[in-house]
């Protein structure tokens, strides 16, 4: 434990020389600091990250690097209130034992088919994430693979890893009017080739999706 202060220094001072080495300017450097300062307070001390996060802003705020007006431009204050409201929903249905009854569920279709369980947890954040948005797919299914593991007493974190990964490949078909409208990426129109059959990529898309 006592080790982790003094890698955190050496690495905030590793990456400050190294920029002031290459020739940038304070301002830079001194962004450069404050954010390998934030990332890794973040990954040595994950239970102080919202006190990094904070300290990060103050020191930006502070060396006049950025000001309150584009904080509150760039800040994504909507994403930050959904997320909110997001754990909130979920905090309830905690309450409720709605993931106790889900797992239970599962479990009693599944049977002895842990593969079969894998396969079916991955499908149902895909088809999540293209319905809905990734973030509230990956909150949900999150959430119910925590409580299969703990009744399972296996480590949750490489099961995780494969909803995110099903989670973020399946983001890109949306099935939903509502999902097509908030796609990560703009991608043109096809070409319409004459006397060839020109799918638009709300069609062409979800088999791709569904093959990765």
């Amino acid at each position: 434990m006592a080790k982790k202060p003094v890698i955190y220094i050496v690495l905030v001072l590793i990456v400050g020389l190294s920029a002031a080495w290459a020739g940038l300017n304070w301002q830079q450097v001194a962004s450069l600091a404050i954010f390998s300062s934030l990332i890794c307070g973040t990954l040595l001390f994950w239970s102080f990250r919202l006190a990094f996060a904070f300290f990060g802003l103050t020191a930006l705020i502070a060396f006049g690097l950025i000001d309150i007006p584009h904080i509150i431009e760039f800040a994504g204050l909507d994403i930050i209130l959904f997320l909110i409201a997001m754990m909130i929903v979920i905090g309830f249905l905690e309450e409720r034992h709605f993931f106790d009854h889900l797992v239970s569920t599962l479990l009693r279709l599944v049977g002895d088919r842990p593969y079969f369980l894998i396969i079916l947890m991955m499908f149902q954040a895909a088809f999540f994430a293209a319905l809905v948005d990734e973030v509230t797919s990956i909150l949900f299914m999150t959430s119910t693979m925590l409580h299969i593991t703990s009744r399972k007493g296996l480590r949750p974190a490489p099961f995780i890893m494969m909803l995110v990964f099903a989670t973020n490949i399946q983001v890109i078909a949306p099935v939903s009017p509502i999902r097509s409208q908030n796609i990560p990426v703009k991608i043109p129109e096809p070409q319409i080739i004459p006397g060839v059959i020109n799918p638009g990529w709300e069609i062409a898309i979800p088999p791709i999706a569904f093959i990765g």
